[in-house]
């Protein structure tokens, strides 16, 4: 069968070679290709080369050789499957443990109020991602082995909708983030207030950058249930004062939004309960860090829509948020947020104006890095599982 196949492959590093040909009987039956390309990170875009046996080199050193399902070769119609196919790949792995690093603990085994830190049930701009998750997971049940579906993604939303539209998914979400951080704040049993310090700093500049400090701030004093942590907030004064004069929990010397987004976001815990439910349907997935979290939705929508009760929901308020942290310093003007928005009052003309662009922005990068191809289950089991594979 006349297809795609891909030749040798570094899951982890995003690295393939793949050919147009008939698939290999064996291990010792070269067959010549009509065309041999090679993909890498960051645009998978596809670059001829000019023989097929370099591809069959790489295999001798990093590379795994070939993409097997069901023992045999499975065959890509494009070369636009097997670029998306591979940054999939890349994307699941670089949000799961493969990467190690810095993360968060594990989170505590005993109840202490964080499986659900916010209750309110809110409709709002996220369900325009909410609803991609369904629509992936429909779309999977219907490809089959060599017969991927394409996905259009049209994540637009309408200006005319008003602000509380655009602001509700964002601060829920914040919300949620920093009421579970205070849960885990250390209490000398089995904590790491370094990590904590690093994470506290990490929350309080992404709602900073995406300009919904001021709500969050506004939802936390009205709540009674969060008056310590309003309190200890207000006390501070900006609330990284401490941070400031404890240099190894400088915000500063923390992983920066503008130097590195997606490491920062490795720092920040999701909700205990949300990351049970996504290690429970992704056996052996690290969901422990919004970055996590992040990397799932856009390599594997289905695994998120194969969450319980409202989760998918919650998956999306929070990957929307970390995408709105994402692209906020083309968004805001040029600039990134400072400790000044710490002080904008809410109805601020600035932030009512900024935040549409900034979730329309949001969407608009989602709707390129979500999959552009749903492919038949066997495939997306394999990239789903990318992320439990250890780096060695």
């Amino acid at each position: 069968m006349r297809a795609w196949y891909i030749d040798g492959i570094d899951a982890l590093g995003g690295i393939a070679f793949a050919s147009l040909r008939d698939t290999d009987e064996s291990e010792a039956t070269y067959v010549e290709a009509d065309a041999t390309v090679f993909l890498e990170p960051p645009y998978f875009v596809a670059e001829p080369i000019l023989s097929r046996s370099t591809a069959l080199a790489a295999t001798r050193g990093s590379l795994q050789a070939g993409f097997f399902v069901n023992k045999a070769e499975y065959p890509f119609q494009s070369v636009a499957e097997v670029s998306d196919f591979v940054r999939r790949l890349y994307v699941g792995g670089a949000g799961g443990g493969a990467t190690g690093g810095a993360g968060p603990p594990p989170a505590p085994d005993q109840p202490t109020g964080e499986d659900d830190p916010v209750t309110e049930p809110r409709e709002g701009v996220s369900d325009v991602l909410r609803d991609c998750f369904a629509r992936f997971a429909r779309d999977v049940k219907k490809a089959t082995v060599g017969a991927a579906r394409p996905m259009k993604w049209d994540l637009g939303i309408s200006a005319s909708e008003d602000l509380d539209w655009h602001l509700s998914s964002l601060r829920l979400a914040g919300l949620r983030l920093i009421r579970t951080l205070w849960l885990r704040k250390p209490n000398g049993k089995n904590d790491d207030p370094e990590w904590w310090g690093k994470a506290w700093g990490a929350v309080l500049a992404l709602l900073l950058k995406v300009g919904i400090w001021p709500y969050v701030e506004d939802a936390l004093r009205r709540n009674p249930q969060d008056a310590e942590l309003h309190q200890a907030i207000r006390w501070w004064d900006p609330p990284w004062r401490d941070l400031w004069n404890n240099p190894r929990g400088d915000l500063w010397n923390n992983p920066r939004f503008d130097d590195d987004p997606y490491e920062a976001l490795r720092y920040i815990p999701l909700p205990a309960n949300l990351t049970r439910e996504l290690e429970g349907v992704a056996a052996g997935v690290d969901a422990s860090s919004v970055a996590n979290l992040l990397a799932l939705i856009l390599s594997s929508p289905q695994t998120i829509e194969s969450l319980g009760a409202a989760n998918p929901r919650v998956a999306a308020e929070i990957g929307l948020l970390a995408a709105a942290a994402i692209v906020s310093v083309d968004i805001m003007e040029g600039a990134p947020l400072t400790l000044v928005e710490y002080w904008t009052p809410l109805g601020s003309r600035i932030l009512g104006s900024a935040l549409p662009k900034l979730t329309s922005a949001a969407l608009t990068w989602c709707n390129r890095s979500l999959p552009h191809f749903a492919f038949a289950r066997q495939v997306e089991d394999q990239i789903a599982g990318i992320a439990a594979r250890p780096r060695v």
